[in-house]
């Protein structure tokens, strides 16, 4: 096969040429309409669901909430793995597929079984609802909103109802959520002793309020020539329409809400907060579908905030806190630069060494032709461009260009020696016959290099699902590369080559002074081949030697361009000592010049996937592109934080928490998990494993989760008492929750 493709290209060179001009333009419509995605979907299918439980305690919420829905979620088809968490008013459970089921199948299985569990909840726990489908490095971008007249509840108000509905509407947002402000909510505050003197209940006034704000339907009123739809509008749009309703009449007299209470609009309470640079604020997280381009995602949406901001009040300040674009964008100009450098390299090389433009020229196509070609496989496959396919192709640009150099410098040595013969040969037999020349060590070099790449793409699980496409587009960068020095270089030779002006060109000097050493090492060599070879063999085995005292890891430190800072304190440190704990790092951090925002988030939100409590809290920290302060930055917030007592951090990027969350579900490298049914006990062993590893070198935020009890009021009802009372348990326990 082989034999016949290289004559076949020189006969037909005009058409070889040709469809490598089609093929580079089509390459580069391709690279633009590529997904581009900061890392492989390393996660496995995950469907997670949560349920709100308002009130509920973390027992309660794990008794009469988690359990039973992880009792009915079990024995789901391909079902590998159930993590459940179940805090203060939440419970949330991750279900983990097995590798190749889709995750359009899971959500369909676990929603049926939803469907089930939902008729066996507790009153007052809220319907569960599976968390939108994203990836596990789906958050791409958080924007910050800050004022300094407008109201936090305007603000909210503002990222609720406008910026948030705005944003979903964008073509491959999943989710957003809203972090922090205040939500304006209306407020009945009942005077206990007025309720007595009207001797009203506290339930009646529920009942009172909750009928005091609906519209109601009557039907079609028919004459004979028209009909009238008819409206019961009960909605409540003021202050006044609440404080005038009626909860009951005594002796012809109406008892009004504004009789036993006051009635104003002021800000729910919080479960909450978001800082922007130390400063009460606004976060938003924006979450992509998996399918959507990360890069197209946040420019839509970056370009979708600076049509609203226009509307904005003039002291609204939006900023952004971290942007997954940034680590992108860094990639593809670092991929860019190598390919540039390449280039220039390979042009310097040649005109060192053949000291002619032409072999530059036809020797530089194979590199830009071969990533192209590449890129068309990887979209035609439906693989995306990221940190690992780019660092495919970045590897391959050292090796695209051999073949082409290989061929285009045997062929312009053959040709110049045919130059200086009495009867010269034709240039289209010089040009085969230097191509078949060097076939053999062409095919077989690009071969072997390839079967070394092969065994990576047999890796399962997380491994591979990150190493494969690295191993993928550097196989068939390198394929596409002999593809083009078998068709398009020698080709390109005899369109170039194929004159004699073109060959008038002497030996470079450099080349020659190479050559003449070249035969003294070659002599010394042969000459002492025995000892030659003991010497390599000794350091070879010497080599081994520091390799057994080299670190291991499962992949390098990213250098991305954000921090991610975990904090949690003592169970039941209020929302306000957090945040007032967090703007004493903001204080110290926001100094340095290359920190671009800090975004703290205090507590947790509805429908986010944070589900702390008061007590903690995560800083994200945008740094600019290639920071150099980093670990810098990274050692002053330990140093920081460790004199703090009570508190414990965690400090890494994005992509690390979040490859370390799908390994153990815990944003760490390491993780240990202590089974037991004595939470004392268990944190007792968990503070002796805690003490034991912190005497390892190397070992950082070394921390146990805190599991101290909450502290809680708790108001044991008196069954006799309330019979006495000719009140229900029921009655009672309305009031508490009241």
């Amino acid at each position: 096969m082989f034999d016949s493709i290289i004559p076949w290209s020189l006969k037909n060179r005009w058409l070889v040429t040709g469809f490598a001009i089609f093929v580079f333009i089509y390459g580069l419509t391709s690279s633009f309409k590529l997904p581009v995605d900061v890392f492989p979907d390393f996660a496995p299918v995950q469907v997670v669901v949560q349920t709100e439980a308002p009130g509920f305690a973390p027992l309660e919420v794990e008794n009469q909430v988690t359990i039973p829905m992880e009792s009915s979620l079990n024995g789901i088809a391909g079902l590998k793995q159930i993590r459940s968490l179940s805090s203060t008013g939440i419970s949330v459970l991750t279900l983990i597929f097995e590798d190749g089921i889709k995750a359009s199948m899971a959500r369909q299985s676990v929603s049926e079984r939803l469907q089930i569990v939902r008729a066996n909840l507790p009153q007052g726990v809220d319907q569960p609802l599976m968390a939108p489908l994203s990836t596990a490095v789906g958050d791409i971008i958080k924007i910050g909103l800050l004022a300094d007249q407008t109201s936090l509840m305007e603000l909210k108000t503002l990222a609720d109802w406008t910026l948030s509905r705005r944003l979903m509407s964008v073509s491959g947002v999943s989710n957003v959520v809203v972090y922090g402000g205040d939500t304006k909510q209306y407020q009945v505050l009942v005077d206990p002793n007025k309720l007595k003197d009207y001797d009203i209940s506290l339930d009646e006034v529920l009942k009172t309020v909750n009928n005091s704000n609906i519209n109601a339907t009557g039907g079609i009123l028919r004459s004979p020539d028209k009909e009238f739809l008819i409206r019961g509008i009960g909605r409540v749009n003021s202050i006044e329409d609440i404080e005038n309703t009626v909860i009951k009449t005594k002796a012809g007299f109406p008892i009004l809400i504004k009789n036993i209470a006051t009635v104003k609009i002021d800000a729910a309470q919080k479960i909450g907060e978001a800082l922007i640079n130390g400063k009460p604020g606004i976060i938003l997280n924006v979450t992509k579908q998996p399918w959507a381009n990360t890069l197209e995602l946040t420019y839509r949406i970056e370009k979708t905030i600076d049509e609203l901001k226009v509307n904005f009040a003039k002291d609204i300040q939006v900023i952004t806190v971290f942007r997954q674009a940034d680590f992108i964008e860094l990639a593809i100009h670092n991929m860019l630069e190598a390919l540039l450098l390449g280039g220039v390299l390979v042009i310097i090389i040649l005109f060192l060494f053949l000291n002619n433009w032409r072999t530059a020229f036809i020797s530089l196509t194979a590199i830009p032709l071969s990533l192209l070609i590449a890129i068309i496989i990887l979209k035609w496959s439906g693989a995306t461009i990221n940190t690992m396919t780019l660092g495919g192709l970045a590897i391959a640009i050292g090796e695209v260009v051999d073949d082409a150099i290989i061929d285009v410098e045997n062929v312009y040595r053959r040709l110049q020696e045919n130059k200086t013969l009495a009867n010269p040969k034709p240039v289209f037999d010089i040009v085969l016959g230097a191509s078949k020349e060097i076939r053999g060590s062409v095919i077989y070099a690009t071969f072997i290099i390839a079967l070394v790449f092969m065994p990576i793409l047999s890796l399962t699980g997380l491994e591979g699902k990150i190493f494969t496409p690295l191993a993928f587009s550097f196989i068939i960068a390198i394929l596409a590369s002999l593809a083009v020095a078998l068709t398009l270089t020698p080709a390109l030779c005899y369109l170039f080559l194929n004159k004699s002006e073109s060959l008038d060109h002497s030996e470079s000097k450099l080349l020659e002074w190479l050559k003449f050493k070249y035969k003294h090492v070659l002599s010394f060599s042969l000459a002492n081949a025995k000892k030659l070879i003991l010497v390599s063999v000794l350091v070879f085995f010497v080599s081994l030697v520091p390799l057994c005292f080299l670190g291991k890891t499962f992949l390098p430190e990213f250098d991305e361009s954000n921090l991610i800072v975990g904090i949690n304190s003592v169970p039941g440190t209020s929302l306000d000592i957090t945040t007032q704990t967090g703007k004493i790092l903001t204080e110290h951090l926001i100094s340095h010049k290359e920190v671009l925002a800090i975004g703290q988030r205090a507590g947790r939100t509805a429908g986010s996937d944070d589900y702390g409590m008061s007590n903690f809290s995560e800083f994200d920290i945008r740094l600019s592109s290639g920071s150099s302060t980093r670990h810098k930055i990274i050692e002053h917030v330990r140093e920081d934080f460790a004199k703090v007592p009570g508190i414990v951090i965690n400090v890494g990027s994005y992509i690390s928490h979040r490859m370390d969350h799908v390994l153990s579900g815990v944003n760490a490298p390491i993780a240990i998990k202590v089974f037991g049914s004595d939470l004392d006990i268990l944190h007792k062993k968990a503070k002796e494993i805690e003490t034991l590893f912190k005497t390892i070198d190397g070992a950082v935020d070394v921390q146990v989760e805190p599991i101290i009890p909450i502290p809680q009021i708790s108001i044991q009802i008196k069954r006799e008492e309330a019979i006495r009372y000719g009140l229900t348990v029921g009655e009672l326990a309305n009031s508490i929750e009241v």
